[in-house]
């Protein structure tokens, strides 16, 4: 089944592994339902597609990783009183699906132990690593992910932190694990590797990526401070660490600040490049002021089943979710779900959300490379020309070479803009110029409107691209919000389509509904490009009938094609514009 899984994901054929990933997502789901640990828990990233980002996955986590592998001596009957907040060691919550591992290592001379707080457990740092790396090499197709916070108050020995930390990751086996970190990093980056996030910066520079803004406010305005910053990169993160839940009224606000949290992540969120990490786990009681083992349980039975719930009714990426008690559906006579909570955040990565087409299209599109876009009509390929219209013959078809579109201020957080050039003047595709019209009609400009290149950078000339899972694209005209009483409303808001369907098939502008009709293939050398010259201003001639003998001007019409008279629309003649009506 593992090499099943591994043929499937490695396929580019988007159409056909569209479906069959819809198949392999459905029997996923069906098993996951039954109630079954399902088998591939341990290997469940061999479904994600290779360009799926990691920013935009639901990822089971655990808060204090090492407390699952018990206590030293010293403490070991105080550990489990106080300090455990899971009851599986890191090679069984693998097994149980968990990939993101909070790890909070201390001096222990000259070495690093787990601790939580002052409390020490029986996992070196060391051993952590190892076991981690060992297990992405037995299963290659995974990724995890491991948070380091220095655990201070641990702290017992001379050692140097910083410079420990340093070399336990530049050493074997972490230094062939560990990867460069970007905002983008896509799980075809990252298979068989170790993603490092620490909360302490040990170096000037980090390997994978230093956390700042770390913080355990309820408030969600106050949980966008935090900060992913790798080699010449960073990025936010949205941070959700509410630990304290002891207090009147704390559960409650507990609750209201996962929902809140993950509202963003499974709905709002159109940006690839924001990461988030919600905590389901803390503690709500105490024994004289002092946390309890039962306190983290008895929050995790309250705030893991709020996280299921919200999940079953919210599809979407949750993002990165750490809970206690992962893995474990029942501790020490609490319903601590997680198991449960570990199933649901697996199987939401097999569920469509709002913005998934987005997030699956923004990486398939290579930057600077030149495409053909093209639909199939009553089983006839169309391509766009370089006037928006359609033509069957692929020696006429424009060629647009993507380029980075301007997205500040924008709906959506990345963008394309698809360029083509007339004599030395670059153009792309604008939105209609309607600023009326209800959904799913319209609007009145026959075919695409092409824009002078000098106004690229306006938010309202990027296109945006979102992706069935067949494999087929919707081209959103704008990335402007279609928000307002003004043209934003209609006219941003809109899609390519196709107007007519007949035997001359027409393009134009649909009010408000996704099409996914188009498709993208490298365009060939034998793929005409007119090169002439277009001027601002038009001449409109009632009739013109020009001889064309010898020496005399060439005329093309907008789709490079040269003609034999002037026809009805714009004309090139000479390299100027003309336009018969």
């Amino acid at each position: 089944m593992e090499a099943i899984c591994t043929s499937f994901h490695r396929s580019r054929m988007n159409g056909r592994m569209g479906k069959l990933r819809n198949l392999f997502a459905a029997a996923f789901l069906c098993t996951m339902a039954c109630g079954n640990l399902f088998a591939q828990n341990s290997s469940w990233m061999s479904n994600v597609p290779d360009n799926t980002y990691v920013s935009q996955m639901s990822i089971p986590g655990v808060h204090d990783a090492g407390t699952g592998h018990g206590f030293t001596t010293l403490y070991g009957l105080i550990g489990d009183q106080f300090a455990r907040t899971q009851d599986k060691t890191l090679t069984q919550m693998w097994n149980s699906g968990i990939r993101c591992f909070d790890l909070r290592p201390a001096l222990d001379g000259n070495d690093l132990r787990i601790c939580h707080g002052y409390i020490s457990t029986n996992l070196m740092f060391s051993s952590a690593i190892s076991t981690l790396c060992s297990l992405l090499d037995q299963y290659p197709t995974e990724t995890a992910i491991i948070v380091i916070r220095h655990e201070v108050e641990g702290d017992s020995g001379s050692g140097n932190w910083n410079n420990l930390i340093k070399s336990k990751l530049s050493s074997s086996p972490a230094n062939s694990h560990t990867v460069n970190f970007n905002p983008k990093l896509k799980m075809g980056d990252v298979r068989h590797k170790l993603i490092v996030l620490c909360r302490d910066t040990y170096d000037n520079n980090p390997i994978g990526a230093f956390v700042t803004g770390w913080g355990n406010n309820a408030n969600f305005n106050q949980q966008q401070g935090g900060k992913l910053k790798g080699i010449g990169n960073e990025c936010p993160v949205y941070i959700q660490d509410f630990y304290n839940v002891s207090g009147s009224g704390a559960p409650a606000t507990k609750t209201a600040s996962i929902q809140r949290l993950m509202q963003f992540s499974c709905t709002e969120n159109k940006n690839a490049n924001i990461w988030v990490i919600n905590h389901t786990s803390g503690y709500s009681k105490t024994f004289l002021g002092i946390v309890t083992s039962d306190g983290y349980r008895d929050n995790a039975q309250t705030q893991n089943q709020v996280a299921i719930n919200y999940l079953n009714g919210h599809p979407g990426s949750a993002g990165i979710v750490v809970m206690d008690y992962g893995g474990v559906d029942s501790s020490n006579g609490y319903n601590t779900k997680g198991q449960a909570l570990t199933n649901a955040l697996i199987n939401q990565n097999f569920r469509e959300g709002p913005n998934t087409p987005y997030f699956r299209a923004l990486p398939t599109l290579t930057i600077n490379t030149t495409y053909n876009i093209y639909t199939t009509i009553n089983g006839t390929k169309y391509y766009i020309t370089t006037s928006g219209t359609l033509t069957s013959s692929k020696s006429e078809a424009g060629a647009f070479t993507a380029k980075v579109g301007n997205s500040n201020g924008g709906v959506y957080g990345d963008s394309f803009f698809f360029e083509f050039t007339v004599g030395s003047t670059n153009y792309h595709f604008t939105n209609p110029s309607q600023n009326t019209g209800g959904n799913g009609t319209f609007a009145s400009n026959n075919n695409l409107v092409p824009i002078c290149g000098y106004d690229w950078n306006r938010i309202w000339d990027s296109q945006i691209l979102l992706q069935n899972s067949s494999g087929k694209y919707a081209i959103r005209a704008t990335n402007a919000p279609a928000t307002g009483n003004n043209w934003n409303l209609y006219a941003a808001n809109t899609y390519w389509s196709v107007k007519s369907t007949g035997s001359n098939p027409v393009a134009g502008y649909v009010m408000g509904v996704p099409d996914y009709r188009w498709q993208f293939s490298v365009a060939s050398n034998n793929t005409k490009e007119f090169s002439g010259d277009f001027e601002e201003e038009e001449t409109a001639i009632e009739s013109l009938t020009p001889s064309l003998s010898e020496g005399d001007g060439a005329i093309y019409n907008m789709a490079g094609q040269r003609i034999s008279k002037l026809q009805k629309g714009i004309n090139i003649v000479n390299g100027k514009k003309i336009v018969v009506r």
